[in-house]
């Protein structure tokens, strides 16, 4: 069980809590100007929203390539459902990468049904093995589901804003939400990037969408619906 209130299970690219993604996606850059943006989040989330969604509040910092905080610098940010879960009673059984592999939004040839399954303890590319590469193949790869979509959904990530702008102490706060059912199951990844004087520096976090405690406390407590995703 999570201690009281706690988000997530966070795999961040820079500081990692249960595992390691991939090395950190910044550019140093000399002479006072960004040289590294980090994306952080708060240890506990809120349920809003007539009680459907949590919120999580997150912050972005700029730093130059002395470690000094870049004032009014404008971040992008992105969010983005890298991977789903199946599983029942508030407990992920196996978690795969999103079917749309090229991230174009578009179901293309080939991706519906597909299953990179990965190790939930990496949430890294570089350990997923292909469970199904043959619809046909009933005997060593079961069925899975072609619906006729991609899964996960691109709005099962949640939303935060298109952009934030730092303070004088380089720091810019926003939140996060996503829908209380798409917690557990839904592991996305978080992009923020910034460009100063034609550079751009970028950082990602990858971490599964947390939960509270009063929602889930395990064994025992459980209130949040099986996984709205099948193999």
């Amino acid at each position: 069980a999570l201690p009281s209130g706690q988000s997530s299970s966070a795999i961040q690219i820079q500081g990692t809590v249960n595992a390691v993604a991939s090395p950190p996606l910044n550019i140093t850059v000399a002479g006072g100007v960004a040289g590294s943006v980090t994306l952080g989040q708060s240890s506990k989330v809120e349920s809003v929203r007539s009680d459907t969604t949590y919120k999580l509040p997150m912050s972005v910092q700029v730093a130059d390539a002395a470690g000094n905080p870049v004032a009014n610098a404008t971040v992008a940010l992105s969010v983005w459902p890298y991977a789903w879960s199946t599983g029942t009673v508030c407990v992920a059984t196996a978690t795969y990468l999103n079917e749309d592999q090229n991230e174009n939004l578009i179901k293309d040839a080939g991706e519906d049904g597909v299953r990179w399954r990965i190790n939930d303890l990496t949430l890294s590319e570089a350990g997923k093995v292909r469970v199904f590469t043959d619809p046909t193949d009933t005997v060593n790869n079961p069925p899975a589901n072609f619906d006729g979509f991609l899964t996960p959904q691109n709005s099962n990530a949640g939303s935060i804003p298109k952009t934030v702008t730092t303070d004088v102490n380089g720091v810019a706060t926003f939140d996060f939400e996503y829908l209380k059912s798409n917690s557990i199951w839904t592991v996305v990844r978080m992009s923020a990037s910034t460009v100063v004087q034609g550079t751009e520096t970028k950082s990602q976090v990858i971490f599964r969408l947390g939960w509270s405690e009063e929602d889930v406390k395990l064994p025992g407590i459980c209130r949040i619906s099986d996984s709205p995703y099948r193999f």
